[in-house]
């Protein structure tokens, strides 16, 4: 029997023909399409790519969009913010001896012990701690694609520097398109402002890409005096001084024949309480055993706690098809970074002033200080047994050992400079022998410097000399205007 099928019946099932191969050959292009994007990578960690970065060891990946979403505008704040920091790393401290350095340090064993990576390669360490510390100030926010936290040791791949673990910094590449970004912080309290600005960009063709990134960030001083937490601080060393008196065991009127102290007084024009005095408005008089008191002075008025930073940073990431299986790399990364830290006035240690300097005023020839008041401790009375009864008494001079912090010549300012640059270049591709294999060859030179600039310090030796001569009496210097002060 003949069975016919009609026109719009055969038009029907031919749509429906195409239309089912249609959907077929959709689905087989997505799926060759979900194949092309698996690239193979190198974990951090491992010598090994492969598909994931899932592996052995373990990674946590920090991505670029929860960089983006955690409001951090630096590497170093993203790092030192995860649960995989702990005691020990630092941020840029004003006053520090490495003010500028931003570290971090994975499970408490120590920032040199903890390796900062770029996409897996080493960063010339902060010079202010001998390198032993890479310095995430550095690196900019804007070229980081995510970063890799090795959470375990990594020492039998990397060395002794990754025994409390491993960061990777992984940088973005074939990027395209361009991309501005401007954000800004500003705590509820004064100090500590915050403002980075980017640009992103990258340009693609059809054996390769260039991707760059500038980064400025700025970050302002927080003092101590804006925090209630921070806002004291009792020094014994104040300005006006205090001197603490003894008796040598040379001397005669000694009659323990040992070293004898006798007390600790201060400066009579020390204010009683903090503000009250113009001329010493952050010093005050303390009780203290064995003396009439103590000046003390408040160096939280003065100093900052967190210094100031002003990061400029310029990435350029570059990759060209040699063939299908070689591909040229080349990268480059300059970054200068500018802190300003202040601390209060020096302190200094280990001024002795001798009972025969001529203006030591528990000398009863010199019974007064600068403005003409009576030097208090000019006389003691001891009891050496222990009766109630004092059983000898003494008169000056003294030999004295000054508390003394230099005030007139000002805070101590430190200012860093911190610049890195740093080259990489190479070729790598993929060969068939024995199964196939990746191969790379290339060239790293990276360099890092710093520069600390000081004002406001006191050569102790050269002070002390000019005590013992009686070229400067700092009892009664009220400026930095002295010739000796100035010496």
């Amino acid at each position: 029997m003949e069975k016919r099928v009609g026109l719009r019946t055969a038009v029907r099932m031919a749509l429906a023909g195409v239309t089912g191969i249609g959907v077929c050959t959709t689905g087989i292009a997505v799926a060759q399409d979900e194949v092309a994007v698996q690239e193979k990578v190198t974990v951090t960690g491992s010598r090994i790519k492969r598909v994931d970065v899932e592996g052995p060891q373990p990674v946590t990946v920090i991505s670029r969009e929860e960089i983006d979403g955690s409001g951090n505008l630096n590497v170093a704040d993203v790092l030192r913010k995860t649960t995989y920091n702990t005691f020990g790393s630092q941020s840029q401290q004003s006053g520090n001896t490495s003010q500028s350095l931003n570290s971090i340090n994975l499970r408490g064993v120590g920032a040199d012990k903890t390796l900062v990576l770029v996409n897996g390669r080493r960063l010339a360490g902060y010079a202010a701690e001998q390198g032993t510390v890479q310095n995430l100030t550095l690196i900019p926010l804007a070229a980081v694609e995510r970063i890799e936290v090795l959470r375990d040791g990594a020492s039998a791949i990397y060395g002794t520097d990754a025994i409390a673990g491993v960061v990777n910094i992984i940088t973005r590449k074939d990027y395209e398109g361009v991309h501005l970004s401007a954000d800004w912080g500003r705590p509820t309290q004064n100090g500590g402002d915050e403002d980075a600005y980017s640009i992103t960009g990258g340009v693609s063709g059809a054996k390769g890409n260039v991707t760059f990134a500038f980064d400025s960030q700025q970050r302002d001083l927080v003092f101590d005096a804006d925090r209630s937490f921070s806002s004291e601080g009792a020094s014994a060393l104040g300005y006006p001084s205090s001197y603490f008196a003894y008796l040598g065991t040379g001397d005669p009127r000694n009659p323990t024949g040992g070293f004898l102290p006798l007390g600790i007084f201060a400066d009579p024009r020390c204010p009683e309480e903090a503000g009250s005095d113009p001329d010493y408005p952050y010093s005050f008089e303390d009780a203290f055993p064995g003396g009439e008191g103590i000046c003390r002075y408040n160096f939280a008025s003065t100093s900052a706690t967190i210094a100031d930073n002003d990061t400029k940073s310029f990435f350029v990431n570059a990759d060209y098809d040699i063939t299908e299986n070689t591909t040229f790399y080349a990268q480059g990364l300059f970054s200068h970074n500018e802190s300003f830290g202040r601390y209060a006035p020096a302190p200094v240690f280990g001024v002795v002033w001798s009972q025969d300097t001529p203006n030591n005023p528990t000398n009863p020839a010199n019974p007064t200080n600068a403005d003409g008041q009576p030097f208090a401790g000019q006389q003691f009375e001891f009891d050496t047994d222990g009766d109630g009864v004092n059983d000898f008494q003494v008169e000056g001079p003294f030999d004295l050992s000054v508390l003394y912090r230099n005030v007139p010549t000002g805070p101590r300012d430190s200012t860093f400079e911190d610049t890195l640059v740093d080259y990489v270049a190479g070729v790598e591709g993929t060969v068939d022998w024995l199964g196939g294999m990746d191969w790379q060859l290339g060239a790293n030179w990276s360099r890092q410097s710093t520069t600390d600039k000081g004002r406001g310090f006191v050569l102790g030796p050269s002070l002390n000399t000019a005590i013992e001569n009686g070229e400067l009496d700092i009892f009664g210097v009220q400026d930095a205007s002295l010739a000796s002060i100035q010496e």
